[in-house]
């Protein structure tokens, strides 16, 4: 099983430092400055750079007096009303949900029952997220979704959650769901 990144891309580790594929040895390094010896060292920059300070502040101060006066030809904007949303009990957010279909199938020679997993079409549901850490994600919706389907919320943590508990709960269904292995697009 591959690691993920909490935005579902392989987490990838890095190598080893390029700079290093050519040196052998360390024998032959060069040590500077071991016996902690003052070092004063010249600045070539100020040498290059000599600006005339007082122009430049001039400069300076007529281009934001010209500024000022442009900002005061600018008429202002119109802001719009800011209509309030309806307000609800819960914070809920949108997740797309791939519902799963299971067909079991016993062999009737040795027994075993096999399992035949038929994804959906997928649809949106708004959800309430009760819990949520690195590898469990607890929510609450009105939708009744089967076991093993894949639920991936429009949030900032770009997962793909499987769910692997249903129980009733008021109103409702509560739902546990854990990383997934299988990730959708859902473009």
């Amino acid at each position: 099983m591959t690691l993920k990144n909490k935005d579902g891309t392989v987490y990838r580790i890095d190598g080893p430092n390029p700079f290093m594929k050519k040196q052998e040895l360390w024998s032959d390094c060069i040590k500077h400055n071991l016996e902690w010896k003052d070092e004063i060292v010249f600045d070539f920059l100020k040498q290059k750079l000599d600006l005339p300070v007082q122009e430049s502040a001039e400069s300076f101060l007529e281009e934001i007096e010209q500024r000022s006066q442009e900002k005061q030809e600018i008429t202002p904007v119109v802001e719009k009303p800011v209509v309030p949303k309806e307000k609800r009990e819960f914070d809920s957010i949108e997740s797309f949900c791939l519902p799963v279909d299971i067909i079991e199938n016993k062999d009737d020679l040795y027994g075993e029952i096999k399992q035949k997993v038929i994804y959906g079409e997928v649809f949106t549901i708004e959800i309430v997220v009760l819990e949520q850490a690195d590898l469990t994600f607890r929510f609450w919706t009105t939708h009744k979704i089967n076991k093993g389907s894949i639920v991936y919320p429009k949030n900032k943590d770009k997962r793909w959650w499987k769910i692997s508990e249903v129980s009733d709960a008021p109103k409702g269904f509560m739902y546990l769901g854990l990383p997934s292995p299988f990730t959708p697009s859902f473009v």
